[in-house]
C-alpha cells in the first residue's frame, strides 16, 4: 500500500461515490479507480461494494478505513512536529469538546485560538466522552475532554472543575421540590430521556437498583427538544449544572433547576500517554484550559 492509495480511499468512503471523491482531489476518475483495484488486489480481499446508489465500505472496508485514517493522522502529526522541532508551529490540531459543554466553549475557544496562535487550523468536534476518548485513542482527534468521577480522576490529568447532574423541569411540575433532589423524590415525576447521553443511562441504572419505577414518558437525543418540551411542563429531564444553568438564566426562565445527590462530575482534559505532545497540541491544551477555566467561572 501507498499513501496515495490510503487517501483515495478515504476520500471515496467519506463521499460514498468514486466521482465526487475524484472532484474532490482534483484528479481524473480513471485514476482514482485504478488506485482503488489495485489496493483490493494487494489486500486481497472486498473493500468497497458499488451499486448505482454509490458506493459503501465492506465490514473489511471499514476496518481500513479507520486504521488508514489513524496513519494518515499520525503522518500528519509527525510532520507538524518535525517543522516545529524546526521552530516552527501550525497545522491542524484536533479536539474534542463535551456536547454539554460546546455550546459554552466551541466560539470562545476558536476566537482564543484564532487570536493567540493564528498559524494553527483547530478541529473541533463534539461527542460524548467515551467516543472522544476513543477518537484520542486512534489518533483521530489530539485532546479532548473527559467526564470522570471527581473521587477517581486519572492519574496525571487536571481536575478542572467539578459539576453536579440536575434534573430541570417546568417550575409548577416541580413546585414540590426542593433540592438537592434524591433518586427516590423522583418516583412520579413524568421524565424525557435522551437514548444515547451516559447520564440518563447512569441515573436509570440507579433507579432500577434503587427499586425507584421511573415514569419515562418519551426518549429524545436532542438537547434542545428536551429543554423546549420541559419548560412547556409535558416532563422533567437531566443535565448537567453547566447547561441547565445556562438554560435557566438566559432562555428558560421557567425552568427549575434541581442538584440530584450523588451525581457529581469532574471536567478533565484527556491527551494519548503515550503520543508525545507537540508544542501546537500544548499551545491548545493552554488555551483549552483558560477558556474552560473562564466560562465555567462566568456561569456560575
Amino acid at each position: 500500500m501507498d499513501l496515495r492509495q490510503l487517501r483515495y480511499f478515504i476520500a471515496v468512503v467519506q463521499a460514498g461515490s468514486v466521482s465526487d471523491a475524484a472532484r474532490q482531489l482534483h484528479v481524473v476518475q480513471p485514476a482514482v479507480s485504478q488506485r482503488l483495484s489495485a489496493l483490493e488486489a494487494e489486500i486481497g480481499v472486498q473493500l468497497l461494494v458499488r451499486s448505482r446508489l454509490g458506493v459503501k465500505a465492506t465490514p473489511a472496508g471499514l476496518e481500513l478505513y479507520d486504521r488508514a485514517r489513524s496513519i494518515l493522522n499520525q503522518l500528519t502529526a509527525a510532520q507538524e512536529a518535525t517543522r516545529e522541532r524546526g521552530g516552527q508551529i501550525g497545522g491542524r490540531v484536533g479536539i474534542g469538546l463535551l456536547h454539554s459543554l460546546s455550546r459554552l466553549l466551541a466560539v470562545p475557544l476558536f476566537r482564543e485560538l484564532r487570536a493567540r496562535h493564528p498559524e494553527i487550523v483547530p478541529e473541533i468536534v463534539v461527542g460524548y466522552s467515551s467516543d472522544l476518548i476513543e477518537h484520542v485513542k486512534a489518533s483521530r482527534l489530539d485532546l479532548a475532554l473527559q467526564v470522570v468521577k471527581p473521587e477517581a480522576k486519572p492519574a496525571g490529568s487536571e481536575l478542572f472543575f467539578t459539576e453536579a447532574v440536575c434534573l430541570i423541569g417546568n417550575r409548577k411540575l416541580l413546585k414540590h421540590l426542593s433540592g438537592p433532589v434524591s433518586i427516590q423524590e423522583m418516583d412520579g415525576i413524568p421524565l424525557l430521556v435522551s437514548p444515547t447521553q451516559p447520564i440518563h443511562g447512569e441515573l436509570r441504572a440507579m433507579g432500577q437498583k434503587l427499586g425507584v419505577p421511573f415514569n419515562i414518558i418519551g426518549n429524545i437525543q436532542s438537547s434542545e427538544a428536551l429543554a423546549t418540551l420541559c419548560c412547556e411542563g409535558h416532563a422533567a429531564t437531566f443535565m448537567s449544572e453547566t447547561l441547565a444553568r445556562n438554560l435557566v438564566r438566559t432562555e428558560r426562565p421557567r425552568l427549575k433547576m434541581l442538584k440530584v445527590m450523588g451525581f457529581d462530575r469532574g471536567i478533565c482534559l484527556y491527551a494519548h500517554p503515550e503520543t508525545p505532545k507537540s508544542p501546537s497540541v500544548q499551545a491548545c491544551e493552554a488555551v483549552l484550559a483558560d477558556v474552560l477555566r473562564r466560562e465555567f467561572e462566568a456561569h456560575k
